[in-house]
């Protein structure tokens, strides 16, 4: 198949910068379909039209773009618009390396850049209309381009193919009752708003901010005057023209007593007495965040919130330095593999040459090929049995419980522990819950559109977001849950030595849109 195309306004290279040239004839692009999956664009064979889902080039494509750790390269994005695909990778080295350097997700420099991507799927949108075959597109399609970020796209969708921006599928009690995580799913309006995405949000709503978008007939002003809405109010007055009042997030006083003394080495390097938050901290000793709050204020409109005083005392208790004594792999003197950063493969760097202890990493010791670096460990749930014995290893029935609450999904677990001023470095991944057991924990949030992946020690990416606008910060208490929403960046400091559980609820299992998992 072929089609026809043009300059832009018919306008070629000329010595003269600026000066038109007499309209050349138009070159003919040819398109072979017969594999089952379109080149897109000439020269990027990263951007495709997929005609048959059982081609034998999506499993070469797959396999040509799949991660790489030595080359600093993440898998690519498992997203989608319709037929519509570009391998875009989660995670690219940035120009100066992660070490020095920040992988924005939406701002990179270093090919594949985001404006090929955008540009991919508008081209593809286009080519659907050109080729002799029908495709249907599903009105679920605007929510996937809102959710990936493509600003282009969604112009396209809304005013080339008339997608509705608040379009949801019907559903019936028994679909609810059958799966009611069907009612995550988001519409395009809120996909855009979840994302930090603020010129999607112009886009969508044409300039008026006071239509109803969801079901309890909130607009879009209600939203961004939300405390940590993803769209920040910098970017709310300069972008859309909305003012928001200074926000005085929902607080809760943490309740030493049911925390316990964790008889771990609590000594600071550095004195640290900020113990704000700058969005919503639900005291659980006073009231519940059930399901229908949380889906309607936080989940939906993209807002971390923390529960503070969530964990019992008993399992508090657990992970006392008493308790662990009486463990195996967890004992304070077993040894560990240690390093800047809780993976450092992920980030082109490695581990330290030899293990420490636990104890070693309580009394602040450094890797002696990096004595200037705090080090921290992390690992997944092979040991869980051990650590949460209270619970048969199960830890939903403690304060994890929530996520069977408000989810019933299968997660990916975590634990970690570091030395004073270690921690997890700026990254993102799905949906999250952290539970802090041991210490005071630093974090710095960034919305999806500012999500980035480093191997700067947490101590530089700090410096380098702390104070920018779309950034918010917050101080975990032992015993506080705290959710951060799907791909919002984030990073964290320990003020003394640290334990923390983490559960990441898999967006495979949720109604995400565009996911082609």
């Amino acid at each position: 198949y072929s089609a026809e195309t043009t300059d832009f306004l018919g306008i070629g290279p000329s010595s003269v910068r600026g000066a038109a040239q007499p309209k050349q004839p138009t070159p003919t692009l040819e398109y072979d379909i017969s594999d089952g999956v379109v080149d897109v664009v000439p020269g990027d064979p990263r951007c495709i039209l997929v005609i048959d889902e059982e081609s034998s080039k999506l499993d070469d494509l797959e396999r040509r773009y799949e991660g790489n750790t030595e080359l600093g390269v993440g898998d690519a994005e498992s997203y989608s618009l319709g037929p519509c695909m570009y391998y875009y990778p989660k995670r690219n080295k940035p120009e100066l390396g992660y070490i020095k350097d920040i992988d924005w997700f939406h701002f990179r420099t270093s090919k594949p850049t985001v404006e090929a991507r955008d540009s991919c799927f508008v081209k593809c949108l286009d080519l659907m209309e050109e080729l002799p075959i029908t495709f249907k597109l599903d009105p679920g399609i605007l929510s996937a381009a809102s959710w990936m970020g493509l600003a282009g796209a969604s112009r396209k969708l809304l005013h080339k193919f008339n997608v509705d921006p608040l379009y949801r599928p019907e559903v019936t009690q028994r679909d609810l009752e059958r799966d009611d995580s069907i009612r995550l799913r988001p519409n395009a309006m809120q996909a855009a708003i979840s994302g930090g995405y603020t010129d999607i949000v112009k886009i969508l709503s044409k300039g008026d901010y006071t239509k109803e978008i969801d079901e309890w007939g909130r607009t879009v002003e209600d939203y961004v005057r939300m405390v940590g809405s993803p769209i920040r109010p910098h970017f709310a007055k300069s972008i859309l023209g909305i003012h928001v009042q200074d926000q005085v997030p929902r607080t809760g006083i943490f309740d030493a007593e049911l925390a316990g003394e964790s008889e771990w080495n609590r000594t600071e390097s550095e004195p640290f007495d900020d113990f704000s938050c700058e969005f919503d901290v639900i005291d659980s000793e006073i009231e519940d965040l059930p399901y229908e709050e949380f889906l309607k204020d936080y989940y939906l409109p993209g807002r971390p919130v923390v529960l503070r005083n969530h964990v019992s005392k008993e399992e508090m208790e657990s992970f006392s330095k008493t308790s662990w004594e009486s463990l195996h792999h967890f004992n304070p003197s077993s040894r560990h593999k240690v390093g800047v950063t809780a993976y450092p493969p992920l980030s082109m760097q490695k581990y330290c040459s030899h293990q420490m202890s636990i104890e070693q990493l309580e009394r602040n010791e450094r890797c002696e090929d990096n004595p200037k670096l705090h080090m921290m460990h992390a690992e997944h749930s092979k040991n869980f049995d051990e650590v949460f014995g209270i619970y048969d290893g199960d830890p939903l029935r403690g304060g994890f419980r929530k996520i069977k609450e408000w989810f019933d999904l299968k997660q990916s677990w975590q634990i970690f522990f570091g030395s004073d001023g270690s921690g997890a470095t700026l990254h993102w991944h799905a949906a999250a819950f952290n539970i802090l057991y041991v210490g005071v924990k630093e974090w710095h949030i960034t919305p999806p559109l500012y999500r980035g992946w480093s191997g700067m020690t947490a101590q530089s990416v700090k410096k380098r977001i702390a104070d920018e606008p779309h950034s918010m910060k917050c101080t975990q208490m032992p015993g506080d849950l705290i959710y951060i929403p799907d791909h919002w960046g984030h990073m964290t400091i320990n003020h003394g030595f640290g334990i923390g559980v983490a559960a990441i609820v898999p967006q495979r299992h949720r109604y995400v849109p565009g996911l082609t998992e």
